[in-house]
């Protein structure tokens, strides 16, 4: 009697640890992006999978040239940018996670449709869709782009 609730202790420890590392491992597969606008803010926040962190760091950096914004190697940056053509705003960025924002009332039309879609083409690469906005962006697929 003993050896079998010890077998079946041990099998649903087991199983706790299965389910949880499935549960895990379908986190890291989870989207979510999220914009909220209004007159005077922009915010765009998206979590996806860490495996795409080089390719939206790759396709920021060059919808954002000649600045760079992912000059640290450990993929974390949290800073204001400001771009040649005074297009104003903020980002907060990790493996997995991005949240970029800009105050309408300091930045023009034209700065606010260029994050607009930036923030667009950041949503079809996490979807695993290329994205058309930046003239020439080539990386293959899985690689992720050394900045």
């Amino acid at each position: 009697m003993k050896t079998g609730s010890l077998l079946a202790a041990v099998f649903l420890l087991a199983a706790g640890v299965v389910l949880i590392r499935m549960k895990l491992r379908h986190n890291d597969n989870d989207l979510s992006i999220s914009v909220k606008t209004n007159h005077q803010h922009f915010e765009y926040q998206a979590k996806y999978n860490k495996s795409h962190t080089g390719d939206v760091e790759h396709y920021i950096a060059l919808h954002t040239q000649p600045n760079n914004v992912f000059n640290h190697r450990d993929h974390h940056v949290k800073t204001t940018v400001i771009l040649n053509d005074g297009t104003n705003f903020y980002i907060n960025s990790s493996p997995g996670e991005l949240n970029i924002s800009m105050d309408k009332r300091v930045n023009t039309k034209k700065s606010i449709n260029r994050i607009n879609k930036m923030c667009s083409g950041i949503g079809d690469i996490i979807n695993k869709r290329q994205p058309p906005h930046v003239s020439g962006y080539k990386l293959p697929a899985g690689q992720a782009a050394a900045l």
